[in-house]
């Protein structure tokens, strides 16, 4: 029997975790974006996935919200047995 292939895959992206963090945090990405002076709807379309942002862009990020880029791993699908 064949398991449907969406339901054992998790997608996981940067801009669905730096949701997360802002809302762990009780930020908005309107305050991000005034503290790192970054662009607003740029980071918008980062955080609904439209937009893959750069290395630095996120290690900015990360670094404003308290996490080292070093320690954040991302997942695209759930390995199958």
């Amino acid at each position: 029997m064949k398991d449907n292939t969406m339901k054992n895959r998790i997608k996981v992206t940067i801009g669905g975790q730096i949701k997360e963090i802002l809302d762990k945090k009780g930020l908005t990405a309107y305050q991000m974006c005034k503290d790192l002076g970054l662009d607003q709807s740029y980071l918008s379309k980062v955080l609904r996935n439209q937009v893959n942002p750069s290395y630095e862009f996120t290690k900015r990020m990360l670094n404003y919200l308290g996490y080292d880029i070093r320690f954040v791993k991302i997942k695209s699908k759930v390995e199958r047995r």
